[in-house]
C-alpha cells in the first residue's frame, strides 16, 4: 500500500523531466517508471487489484455507502481524534494543509499530530482488496451486496484498516479517498501557495494543474492487450486485466474480439455541441466527411444495456446493465416481459406484466426476424401514461420523474400492475450490438439500424424505435443546417430532451465520427432562464475539485422562491422562502472572485449557518424565514438581505414529495446588486410553478366557467336573457401584477432575451426651466432676485413634461400658475409695497419706475441688438433651447420677442455691472456670458 501511495503522490506532484528541465514528467512516464521498479514476478491478479485502487470510481463492484460526513464520524471513533467532521468547514488554513476540503488530508494531519508509528505495514495489496470487498458489501448499491457473505462489522473492518495495519499517514490519506471513490484531491491537489486566500486561488487557471491520469493511458502502460480487449467490447476492468494476464502467461493463445454475454459493453462518450454550426463541424472537418447524419431523439429516462441469451429449450436468460455498469437485472424486473414481447419470445407466466400488454400484442405486427441464440440491445426506459397526462395532455410519454410511479424499480410500489393503473413502462430501442453470436460493433450505423428494425416488434405504448430525421450533408452546408434547425425546432416543440447526431457511416467502437449531443441548454441563451432569489452561499465538493480551491471559497449559491407573497404584500407575515436547489456552475472565476469579495467584505451582509448548533443562535435577527429540502447540504452563510439572480437550466423537474419545481442542471448566470434588481422582482412560488408548466407544455388552467356552460346558470340565463346582460368573462383587475422575468425557449430563434423596445419620439420634447422654489441669492451682487412663482412647477410635473412627447410646438400663452397638488406661491411683485422694498434693497434704494426691472443700465455699456446672444437664441426657430443655465429650458419665441420689442433696453445687456460694495463703486466688475443670460431671462420674466 505504501508503494501505491507514493505513486499517487508523484502523480499529483510530478517531478521535472531530466531531459527537459522546464517540463514535468507526464503521468504515463511516471507510471511506467513506477512499474519498472516493482519486484518481479508479480503476484497473480496484481493488475486487477491495482486498477481497483487507482480507479475506484470505475465500475459498480465496490460502493461503500460512506460519504465524507459519515466516514468522518466513524474515523473519529476509530482513531480517537476530533475535528474530522469539520473537514469542509469554511475557515482559515492551518499549516498549509487544513481547510483543503479533503478528508484524506485531514486524516493525515491528525495522525501526524498524534505521532507516526515506527512499525512497518505488512498489509499486502491482496489483503487490502479483500477487506475493501467486505466493507463494500454493506452498501445496497454495491455489486457485492447481491452475493451471499458473512462479513465483519464496518467498525471492525475500519479498525483493522486504520489501526491494526500500521499504514503511514500518507497511506491512510490515500485509503480514505479510495473508500470515498474520489482520488481527485490527491491527483489534482490544491496549489501550494505561501498565502492562501480566495482571490489568489481563483486567479490560478485550471490549465496549471497536473496532467490527468486516464484509464486508457494506464492500460496502455500496463499491457497494450488489456486496452485492446477493453475497446473491443469488454467493458469490465477485472475481466480485461485477468485476460491480459492469461495471455501474458500463455494460458490463452487468442481471444475472439467482440462483445460477450454477461459483460457490459463500454458506452461511447458524446461530444457536446455549443451551436448548430459546431454540431456539423464534427462531421465536415474530418478526412472522410459524412454524407448523411441522422438526428435521433434523446429520450429522458434510464439507459439499459440488455443481454438476452436463449437456451436450447427456448427459455430466455436476461442480464441488464445500467449506465453506471451496475447489474440491474432484478431492479428492472418489470421490464422483462416487455423485452421478451418486443423480441417475439414467449413470456414466462411468472413474470409481472401490465394488464394492457396481452391485448396490445394481438394488435402489433410480428417480427421480421427472430432471435435464435443471443442478442445485445440498447434501450431507454421511459414512463408512459394511457390516460390523460398531467397538465391536461393527451396520452403519451411522461417526464422522467414518473418512472418510480410507473414501476421502474421492482418492489418500489405495492401492486405495480393493478387494474386501475394507466401508467406503465415503455422501452425505446436505439441500437443492437450482438445478434446470434455476430458482433455488430464494427458495423455501420445504417446496417445496425436496419437489423434493429427487423428484430424489434413495435407495441403501441410498450415498445418503439427511436425517432430520427436525416441531415443531408452531401447537399451542402446550407441545406444541412436548415434540416438540423428544423429537426431541433420540432424536438423542442415536443418538449424532448434534445438530439443525438450519428453519422450513417459511424461505428460503435473505433468510430471515425463521434456522436454529438445537441440540447438547448448547451447553446448560450437558449435554455430556460428565470430570476430567482439568492438566499445563501456555501462550498460544493465537485465544483471545488474542478476549480482547485479549498473551503474558504464560496462555490455554491442557494436558490429559492418566496412562498407567501400575498401575505407579505399585505404586511401580515414575515417573508418565507423555500430553498429549491443549489447552483454551482455557470459562473466564471472572475465572477466568483467578485461574489466572494462581496461576502467577505460585508457588502452582502450575511449570518453564519452553524450546522452543529440545533438552535441556530447566530441566525437570530434574520428578517426572513426559510425551509430546506431533506438531504440538501446546508449553506455556510445566509444573506441578511436576499438577492436576485438570473439562473438558466435544461427545463424543469418536480421536487420529490412536493408541488414545487426546480431547474435541471442549473447554471447561475449573474447575481444582481440590490440597486440593480431587488429580490422582489424574482419569481414567487406560484409564478415558478406557472413557468414550469409552460415550459413542460402543460395546458393553461381554464378560466372561470361561463354561465352558458353551467346547467343551473344556463336555465336562469335563458329566462332572464331579455332583461339582464350577463358577461361571459370576468372583469379584468384594476392593477395587474407586473410580469416577471421568465424565458423558456422552445423556439430555436428566441435566443436573445425579449425586452420592450425603447419608444422613439415623434417630435422634439419640451423642457421647462427647473429653478428652485426658494429665492436665489446672488453671491456676485448683494441683492435678492426673486423669481415669480408662475414660472415654477413641481418635480412631478417636470418629470411628466420630460417623459412625454410633444406633438404641437406651440406652447400655451397662458402663464403657468400654481403647482399641481400644492399651494400657489405668492409673487412678491404682486404687492407694490413689497416690490418697492425689494427693489430698494437690491439696488441701493434707487428707484427706476420707468423700467420693469430696477437694475441700472449704463448707456455707454450697451450692446447692439444684432450682437445680443439672447436675441440670436430667441429669434431662432422654435423651440429655442437654453443649456448650462439653472436648468434646460424651452420657450416659444413669440412671448420673448414681444417682451423684447416692448422694452428694447433688455437687448442692451450690460457687459459690466456696478459693484454693490461702497468701496468698489469706482470700478466695474465684468459679467460672464452665463450671468448675462441669467440676468436677461430674469428681466423677461419680470416684465411679463
Amino acid at each position: 500500500m505504501y508503494s501505491v501511495a507514493s505513486l499517487i503522490d508523484r502523480l499529483g506532484n510530478p517531478p521535472l523531466s531530466p531531459t527537459e528541465p522546464t517540463k514535468r514528467l507526464s503521468p504515463g512516464e511516471i507510471f511506467t517508471s513506477w512499474l519498472t521498479h516493482l519486484s518481479r514476478p508479480l503476484l497473480p491478479y496484481t493488475g486487477k487489484y491495482l486498477f481497483r485502487l487507482l480507479f475506484p470510481h470505475e465500475g459498480s463492484r465496490r460502493r461503500y455507502g460512506l460519504k465524507e460526513t459519515r466516514l468522518a464520524f466513524e474515523l473519529e471513533a476509530v482513531l480517537g481524534v476530533r475535528g474530522l467532521r469539520r473537514w469542509d468547514s469554511v475557515g482559515a488554513a492551518r499549516d498549509g494543509e487544513c481547510g483543503t476540503g479533503c478528508l484524506g488530508k485531514e486524516v493525515e494531519a491528525r495522525v501526524r499530530e498524534r505521532g507516526e508509528t515506527s512499525r512497518l505495514s505488512v498489509l499486502s495489496i491482496a489483503e487490502l482488496d479483500t477487506m475493501l470487498d467486505e466493507l463494500s458489501s454493506y452498501s445496497p448499491f454495491s455489486q457485492l451486496s447481491q452475493q451471499p457473505h458473512h462479513p465483519l462489522s464496518q467498525t471492525r473492518i475500519l479498525t483493522k484498516l486504520y489501526r491494526d495495519s500500521g499504514l503511514s499517514p500518507s497511506s491512510l490519506s490515500v485509503l480514505t479517498q479510495i473508500i470515498l471513490r474520489d482520488l481527485r484531491p490527491l491527483l489534482n491537489p490544491i496549489p501550494n501557495l505561501r498565502i492562501r486566500n480566495p482571490t489568489a486561488m481563483l486567479r490560478i487557471k485550471s490549465t496549471a494543474a497536473p496532467a490527468e491520469f486516464t484509464l486508457y493511458e494506464a492500460m496502455r502502460c500496463w499491457d497494450p492487450r488489456m486496452l485492446e480487449l477493453y475497446r473491443g467490447g469488454r467493458g469490465n476492468l477485472d475481466w480485461c486485466a485477468d485476460a491480459a494476464e492469461y495471455l501474458a502467461r500463455g494460458e490463452i493463445l487468442n481471444i475472439t474480439p467482440g462483445p460477450i454475454l454477461g459483460v457490459n459493453v463500454p458506452i461511447p462518450k458524446c461530444r457536446k455541441a455549443r451551436s448548430m454550426n459546431d454540431a456539423l463541424k464534427v462531421f465536415n472537418g474530418t478526412s472522410h466527411p459524412a454524407d448523411i447524419v441522422w438526428a435521433e431523439t434523446k429520450y429522458d429516462g434510464y439507459r439499459m444495456q440488455i443481454h438476452v441469451e436463449i437456451s436450447q429449450d427456448g427459455s430466455p436468460r436476461l442480464t441488464i446493465f445500467s449506465k453506471s455498469k451496475r447489474n440491474s437485472t432484478m431492479d428492472r424486473l418489470n421490464t422483462h416481459a416487455i423485452i421478451l414481447a418486443a423480441l417475439g419470445i414467449p413470456i414466462p407466466p411468472n413474470l409481472p406484466r401490465h394488464r394492457s400488454l396481452p391485448s396490445r400484442l394481438t394488435e402489433a405486427p410480428a417480427c421480421r426476424r427472430r432471435v435464435c441464440q443471443s442478442v445485445i440491445l440498447e434501450a431507454e426506459v421511459v414512463p408512459f401514461n394511457e390516460g390523460r397526462r398531467e397538465g391536461d395532455r393527451a396520452p403519451g410519454i411522461e417526464e422522467f420523474w414518473w418512472l418510480g410511479a410507473a414501476g421502474v424499480t421492482a418492489g418500489e410500489e405495492g401492486d405495480q400492475f393493478g387494474a386501475a393503473r394507466d401508467r406503465h413502462l415503455c422501452l425505446v430501442f436505439f441500437d443492437v450490438l450482438l445478434l446470434d453470436g455476430e458482433s455488430f460493433l464494427d458495423k455501420r450505423y445504417e446496417q445496425r439500424r436496419a437489423v434493429l428494425q427487423d428484430i424489434i416488434r413495435v407495441i403501441p405504448g410498450f415498445s418503439r424505435l427511436v425517432e430520427r430525421s436525416p441531415i443531408p450533408l452531401h447537399l451542402g452546408r446550407a441545406p444541412a443546417l436548415a434540416a438540423l434547425t428544423r429537426a431541433f425546432e420540432e424536438s423542442n416543440k415536443r418538449r424532448e430532451e434534445g438530439l443525438v447526431l450519428k453519422a450513417a457511416c459511424s461505428r460503435y467502437t473505433n468510430m471515425g465520427h463521434p456522436w454529438v449531443k445537441l440540447k438547448k441548454d448547451y447553446i448560450p441563451n437558449l435554455g430556460d432562464c428565470i430570476d430567482l432569489v439568492i438566499l445563501g452561499a456555501g462550498w460544493d465538493i465537485d465544483r471545488a475539485r474542478d476549480l482547485r480551491v479549498d473551503t474558504s471559497v464560496y462555490t455554491t449559491f442557494y436558490v429559492g422562491t418566496l412562498s407567501n407573497a400575498e401575505q407579505v404584500k399585505a404586511r401580515k407575515q414575515t417573508p418565507h422562502f423555500e430553498i429549491v436547489f443549489r447552483a454551482s456552475y455557470g459562473m466564471s472565476r472572475d465572477q466568483l472572485e467578485v461574489y466572494n469579495e462581496a461576502i467577505r467584505h460585508g457588502r452582502w451582509s450575511s449570518k453564519p449557518y452553524d450546522r452543529d448548533d440545533p438552535f441556530k443562535k447566530r441566525l437570530i435577527g434574520l428578517s426572513w424565514t426559510f425551509s430546506m429540502p431533506k438531504g440538501m447540504s446546508p449553506p455556510s452563510v445566509l444573506f441578511e438581505h436576499p438577492l436576485c439572480g438570473e439562473v438558466m437550466g435544461a427545463g424543469f423537474q418536480r421536487l420529490p414529495d412536493s408541488k414545487m419545481y426546480e431547474l435541471r442542471w442549473p447554471r447561475l448566470q449573474k447575481i444582481f446588486e440590490p440597486r440593480e434588481r431587488s429580490w422582489g422582482e424574482a419569481l414567487h412560488a406560484a409564478d415558478l410553478v406557472a413557468a414550469a408548466h409552460r415550459s413542460l407544455g402543460y395546458a393553461p388552467p381554464n378560466p372561470l366557467a361561463s354561465p352558458e356552460h353551467d346547467s343551473i346558470r344556463a336555465a336562469w340565463r335563458s329566462s332572464s336573457i331579455a332583461c339582464l346582460d350577463i358577461p361571459d368573462t370576468p372583469s379584468p383587475k384594476c392593477s395587474p401584477i407586473p410580469m416577471k422575468r421568465v424565458q423558456s425557449a422552445p423556439d430555436l430563434f428566441e435566443i436573445h432575451k425579449i425586452s420592450p423596445p425603447t419608444p422613439r419620439l415623434s417630435s422634439p420634447r419640451g423642457y421647462i426651466i427647473s429653478t428652485p422654489r426658494r429665492e436665489m441669492v446672488s453671491t456676485t451682487r448683494r441683492g435678492i432676485i426673486s423669481i415669480p412663482s408662475r414660472v415654477l412647477r413641481t418635480s412631478r410635473v417636470l418629470r411628466h413634461a420630460l417623459d412625454s412627447e410633444v406633438e404641437d410646438h406651440s406652447w400655451p400663452r397662458t402663464p403657468i400658475t400654481s403647482p399641481v397638488g400644492g399651494k400657489r406661491r405668492k409673487d412678491p411683485y404682486e404687492n407694490p409695497e413689497k416690490r418697492r422694498r425689494i427693489d430698494s434693497m437690491a439696488h441701493g434704494r434707487r428707484r427706476y419706475p420707468d423700467t420693469p426691472f430696477t437694475s441700472p443700465i449704463l448707456a455707454h455699456e450697451r450692446v447692439s441688438r444684432a450682437s445680443s446672444p439672447l436675441f440670436d437664441l430667441a429669434s431662432s426657430n422654435p423651440p429655442a433651447k437654453y443649456h448650462s443655465l439653472t436648468g434646460s429650458s424651452t420657450f416659444h419665441s413669440s412671448p420673448i420677442l414681444r417682451s423684447l420689442e416692448v422694452n428694447s433696453r433688455i437687448y442692451q445687456t450690460t457687459h459690466r455691472e456696478p459693484s454693490t460694495y461702497i468701496r468698489q463703486r469706482g470700478r466695474l466688475k465684468p459679467l460672464s456670458l452665463r450671468s448675462r443670460f441669467k440676468l436677461a431671462i430674469k428681466m423677461v420674466f419680470a416684465s411679463t
